[in-house]
């Protein structure tokens, strides 16, 4: 069960976690969601000071550097959006080929592009 432990998770050691929790070399990837998911509760619960909210976005920054808490509800969407997409250029490509690389573009910026960058302004970034 310990080789099990080990191999899972997000890898702290770089850190240096002797000060407040010797022997933790890993997090989970429950733990990390949970205190990413908290940290973003932080500013709205209470009023911070500018170091704070610096302090704060740093930490974030360390545990979730790709904004994945943000984007997680446009995830969720992806696969129903990216499929609608799909069938709206196979049916602009039949009816309309030569029509059919602006619509492509219009398509992958409409799906892609404008739902990630409204997720992460929305959420505060």
């Amino acid at each position: 069960h310990l080789a099990d432990l080990t191999n899972r998770g997000v890898s702290i050691s770089g850190e240096d976690t002797t000060v407040y929790n010797p022997g933790l070399i890993t997090m989970t990837d429950q733990e990390k969601d949970y205190i990413v998911s908290a940290l973003h509760d932080v500013p709205t619960a209470m009023s911070l000071p500018a170091s704070s909210k610096e302090a704060l976005q740093s930490l974030l920054f360390v545990l979730d550097p790709l904004r994945t808490y943000e984007l997680s509800s446009y995830f969720k969407r992806l696969p129903l959006v990216a499929a609608g997409a799909y069938v709206v250029g196979v049916a602009i490509m039949v009816v309309a080929r030569d029509f059919f690389p602006v619509a492509y573009v219009g398509l992958v910026i409409g799906a892609f592009v404008i739902p990630a960058a409204v997720a992460v302004v929305a959420n505060g970034v």
